[in-house]
């Protein structure tokens, strides 16, 4: 199976696949990046694919999402509060989840 992978990617056989360097939570769809996402996604009634979330740190009380740097449909999270889609209260509510 890894040969024939490395055959798609045009690498020789031999040679062990590039891995990335991020974590396997920053793009898979696991963890706190996702639940962030999802959590969203659930309070403003549209698709996950609709969300952009930024979190950053570990898992625990390391973790911080950051509300200011995610956006639902391209709009700031801060703006969506301002235009009156949710509240303050409910997007901390939605980080504390997270958590």
């Amino acid at each position: 199976m890894a040969e024939r992978r490395n055959r798609i990617r045009g690498e020789e056989p031999d040679k062990k696949p590039k891995r990335s360097k991020r974590s396997r939570s920053s793009h898979d769809g696991s963890g706190p990046f996702a639940r962030f996402r999802t959590f969203l996604a659930q309070e403003f009634d549209v698709s996950v694919e609709d969300v952009s979330a930024f979190v950053l740190g570990g898992h625990g009380d390391t973790m911080v999402p950051l509300a200011r740097y995610s956006t639902v449909a391209g709009i700031p999270l801060p703006d969506l509060v301002k235009m009156g889609w949710t509240t303050q209260d409910k997007l901390d509510a939605i980080v504390q989840r997270t958590r």
